[in-house]
């Protein structure tokens, strides 16, 4: 579905600059992708129309997807399954790419010595048929205001900049990307709200009727604007992971600081509200369960390098706030608890500890890693937090970091690794 549609879109948006015919071709894909649910998830939305459905970047690469693709359900790491069906359809879209795509135009330009001391196994050259990912979303941020107050930022400085230079008007593309991709979420959680309503209507078993209900309640309102409670903010975070995988293929996209982004909601909802602990927990496991759904196509070196469809997706539980005391609260506890419900691999979890780590969440986590669960990973707060400011970060954000990649510290919304 997703090749197809970003083929499509990559001839209709040709005469575009780079930046914009990128965030046109994002909204193409999400506005012509068919909403789906499964049975019974609390959380909605998905790369493809399969659970665990692996979605495919022509424009990253295509014809190494052409020469592996035989290969794919029969390699003895991360096998793929593809259907004739499947194969049948996606081998024109892919070879009407030919030489315009990423990994061919970047090793086009690479000096024949490089391109030797790759083939010798001396060096790589990074990621050229993916993206590169690795990046922290600005949730401190973003949350509060929704997406549609970045489109109004987004706005405003468009109005406040006159177009007098080419670097005016690469400022000026940016922001109508933001504008175009911001406004195609939004349109796509609109999606699966009617989608949920209409699913309501046909429902029989009334505590799922009321489940479908409240999930188009919840997906009419954000990533749009800002959480009304816990499950709202859950559905966010989702929202954002979800669609920023369906963009650029990278990986290691941060969930970031859980328990801090999200314990405003989770105080409304739970400690001052009336949704019981134990629900909230259950909305965390299945985000964990979502996080599983995302995988992405490698080629048969990077599948053996990387076995066992890893994404990264990482997030820092505990550590201090950003006004230097220890932040631990009933959500971090409450992430602890989801994740033992449901075991996943995916997200993995960093503890962040510092002098004064309860005891009791020490406990908590070393717990888990005695039963052989191999997280929490525990990284030194002091330690990093001195790390980011020789990097030059400000006192403040030093404090407030999460961790993205295999175990790189950085700061949310001023990461790029």
């Amino acid at each position: 579905e997703r090749a197809k549609l970003v083929t499509e879109a990559y001839e209709i948006y040709a005469d575009c600059t780079p930046v914009l015919r990128r965030a046109h071709a994002f909204a193409y894909i999400l506005d012509n992708m068919e909403p789906n649910m499964q049975e019974g998830e609390l959380l909605v939305g998905s790369q493809t129309k399969r659970v665990r459905g692996v979605p495919v970047f022509p424009e990253f690469g295509a014809k190494w997807v052409i020469d592996e693709i035989d290969m794919f359900p029969t390699r003895g790491t991360d096998p793929i399954v593809v259907t004739p069906e499947t194969k049948a359809e996606i081998l024109p879209i892919l070879e009407s790419w030919g030489d315009n795509t990423f990994d061919m135009q970047s090793t086009a330009v690479l000096d024949p010595y490089v391109l030797k001391a790759q083939e010798c196994g001396v060096l790589s050259v990074g990621a050229r048929t993916t993206g590169m990912g690795h990046i922290s979303p600005d949730y401190p941020r973003i949350l509060p205001m929704g997406l549609r107050g970045v489109i109004n930022q987004a706005k405003e400085m468009i109005e406040k900049t006159p177009v007098l230079t080419p670097e005016d008007m690469r400022k000026v593309d940016f922001w109508n990307a933001n504008i175009i991709s911001c406004e195609a979420v939004i349109r796509f959680a609109h999606k699966f709200s009617d989608h949920a309503a209409k699913l309501a209507e046909a429902e029989t078993d009334a505590q799922r009727k009321k489940e479908l209900l409240k999930i188009a309640d919840v997906c009419s309102n954000v990533p749009e604007n800002e959480p009304r409670d816990f499950w709202e903010a859950l559905q966010f975070v989702w929202f954002l992971q979800l669609t920023i995988q369906i963009e650029d293929n990278g990986h290691s996209i941060a969930v970031g600081r859980l328990d801090q982004n999200l314990y405003k909601y989770y105080k409304k909802s739970v400690v001052d509200g009336d949704m019981p602990a134990e629900d909230a927990e259950e909305l965390l496991a299945a985000l964990y369960i979502k996080c599983t759904e995302i995988l992405k196509l490698r080629d048969a070196f990077d599948s053996l390098g990387f076995a066992a469809y890893p994404m990264w997706q990482q997030m820092a539980i505990g550590g201090l706030g950003r006004d230097g005391k220890d932040a631990t609260n009933e959500l971090t506890y409450s992430v602890f608890k989801a994740w033992d419900l449901v075991q996943t691999v995916q997200p993995t979890m960093a503890l962040r500890v510092n002098d004064n780590t309860p005891d009791e969440l020490m406990d908590v986590a070393l717990a888990m890693v005695q039963k052989g669960y191999a997280i929490p990973a525990f990284y030194n707060d002091n330690l990093v937090g001195n790390l980011l400011k020789n990097k030059g970060a400000t006192e403040e954000d030093s404090r407030d970091w999460t961790v993205h990649g295999c175990v790189e510290p950085y700061v949310m919304g001023k990461s790029d690794g």
